[in-house]
């Protein structure tokens, strides 16, 4: 059972804040306040899975590119 909120409060606007996703490759690039871009996420070696810290918690690449492009998180199945 996920807690109850499971993204801890991670909202679009702040992700939009700290890193750009461009759709056709794939890529999250973290923004800084500079101006400068520097790619985002590690590969994970247990499951091969793209994770990228935000704060202090890492979340999976993937699901946030949905976030990103949708708004909204998917869903858990």
């Amino acid at each position: 059972m996920q807690p109850k909120d499971a993204n801890y409060g991670l909202t679009v606007t702040k992700l939009k804040d700290v890193l750009r996703y461009d759709e056709v490759t794939g890529i999250f690039t973290r923004l800084r306040r500079t101006g400068e871009t520097r790619p985002a996420g590690f590969v994970s070696r247990n499951d091969g899975y793209v994770r990228i810290k935000i704060g202090t918690r890492a979340y999976m690449g993937h699901r946030l590119a949905w976030f990103y492009t949708h708004e909204a998180w998917p869903e858990k199945k």
